[in-house]
This record gives C-alpha cells, sequence and structure tokens, in this order.
C-alpha cells in the first residue's frame, strides 16, 4: 500500500492546519485501502464524500488563516484548493458511473495531492502565515 504520512519536515508549524493534513492523509490512506483491498464500491464512495467534505471544511479554514494573516499569495493558493477540490469532485463522479481504471486514477491523484500539495506547497507558501501566526 502507498504510505502516505505528514513527515515532520512537512509540518506549517501551525498546529491547526497540521492536525487537518493528518486528518486528510488519514482520509487518503483509507481511500487507497479500500481500493487495493477491492471493498465494496458503496464504502469507497462513502469515505469519497468523507474526504470531499473534510476537504471542503479544511480549505476554508486555511484560507481564512491566510485573510487574518494577509498572506500574500492567496489568490493563487485558493486556485490551488478549487482545482484540487473539482478534481476530487470529478473523480467522485467518475466512479460512480464506473469509468474504467478509475480506482488507479484515484489512487495517483491521492498520492500526488498529499506529497505534492501538502508536504510540498503547503510548506512553502504557508510559511508568510506560520512567520506572523506565531508570532
Amino acid at each position: 500500500m502507498t504510505n502516505l504520512k505528514l513527515l515532520p519536515v512537512a509540518k506549517t508549524d501551525i498546529q491547526l492546519i497540521d492536525e487537518q493534513h493528518i486528518l486528510l492523509i488519514n482520509h487518503a490512506k483509507k481511500i487507497i485501502f479500500l481500493i487495493f483491498n477491492e471493498k465494496e464500491k458503496i464504502e469507497i464512495n462513502k469515505s469519497l464524500e468523507k474526504l470531499i467534505c473534510y476537504m471542503n471544511y479544511h480549505f476554508r479554514a486555511k484560507e481564512e488563516l491566510m485573510i487574518k494573516y494577509n498572506y500574500p499569495n492567496i489568490l493563487w493558493h485558493k486556485k490551488e484548493h478549487d482545482n484540487l477540490f473539482k478534481k476530487t469532485i470529478k473523480y467522485h463522479d467518475e466512479f460512480i458511473q464506473d469509468t474504467p481504471n478509475i480506482e488507479i486514477e484515484i489512487r495517483n491523484f491521492l498520492t500526488d495531492w498529499i506529497n505534492n500539495h501538502i508536504n510540498n506547497l503547503d510548506i512553502k507558501n504557508m510559511q508568510n502565515v506560520t512567520d506572523v501566526y506565531s508570532n
């Protein structure tokens, strides 16, 4: 199974965001586990729906912090969030429609999202928020 975890070096040092990232990673890991173990479609669907709901909550919470602390790249980062959210909904819709090989695409998308957005972009781009938030 794909090893997804928030590495210590990949923390924003904003406790709320780091805790939410861990929950997002756990949602993603569960979906990947269900796919790899060929669990029932209804169970995977429920997990995808939970992920979508939590993504929406997390993105809004993070964007509120960015506004509060005058994060300079908020429009770019919000666009990233919107794109990730739209892709997740698209994959969910394709899963419901039984699109061939969608499970592999979902797994690859989730892995890329965790490794590149959370463990890379968020860490770099949240630095301004972290600097202000921690003072």
